[in-house]
């Protein structure tokens, strides 16, 4: 069977290096999404409160509302960056490179890290 990575029939230890990549990549979309879906609730909220004339502090948590806006904003620019990379059917090894998702982990690992950090921020209380 061929690797998804790979043109032909690839060694054992390319195969294993593909398939730890290609693994690796989906961990990194999967919590990506996890915490997309966290700081649009976050975000929700302090919408709401705003909506209902309650006028919310601008902070959830420890973390202003401008910078959980930036931050999904950079999230949803990324989103539709590596969308832009999905491959059409026919030209999947041509644009799905090993290159290609370790760059992909690498953006999506700075900004899981960010976004680690304002979820952190917005879920202690506020001073």
């Amino acid at each position: 069977m061929d690797s998804f990575l790979s043109d032909g029939q690839p060694s054992p230890s390319k195969q294993a290096k593909d398939n730890w990549i290609v693994q690796k990549w989906m961990v990194a979309v999967d919590t990506f999404y996890d915490y997309y879906i966290q700081l649009g609730i976050y975000a929700n909220t302090y919408y709401a409160q705003e909506s209902m004339g309650l006028h919310p502090a601008a902070y959830i948590g420890q973390c202003s509302i401008d910078q959980l806006e930036e931050l999904l904003a950079s999230m949803q620019q990324l989103l539709d960056e590596l969308a832009q990379d999905l491959p059409d059917s026919g030209q999947a090894r041509a644009q799905w490179t090993e290159a290609k998702l370790l760059e992909h982990i690498q953006l999506l690992t700075q900004l899981n890290q960010q976004a680690q950090a304002v979820c952190y921020l917005a879920g202690q209380p506020a001073t």
